[in-house]
């Protein structure tokens, strides 16, 4: 996670929903997973490394996850839920 209102925002979406969250994040070097550290555990909360770029890489979470929602926070760093 790049910026802590992103990590904070995962955290709220997990306390107040019912959804499953999918984080694809490029992990670039302004990353920093320790700001979701207590969330990667969360039966609702998946992360994956990767960029949104790759189209075999989104076209298979998409077809694992089947999301309702797709939510772009930055240009690397992708929920889906």
């Amino acid at each position: 996670m790049r910026l802590w209102k992103d990590a904070l925002f995962i955290r709220y979406i997990l306390d107040h929903t019912d959804v499953h969250l999918v984080n694809l994040d490029k992990l670039t070097y302004v990353s920093n997973l320790e700001s979701l550290a207590d969330v990667c555990e969360h039966p609702q909360y998946s992360f994956v490394q990767g960029d949104i770029a790759d189209q075999r890489l989104v076209k298979g979470l998409l077809h694992r996850y089947r999301p309702k929602w797709w939510l772009t926070l930055q240009r690397s760093r992708t929920l889906a839920v």
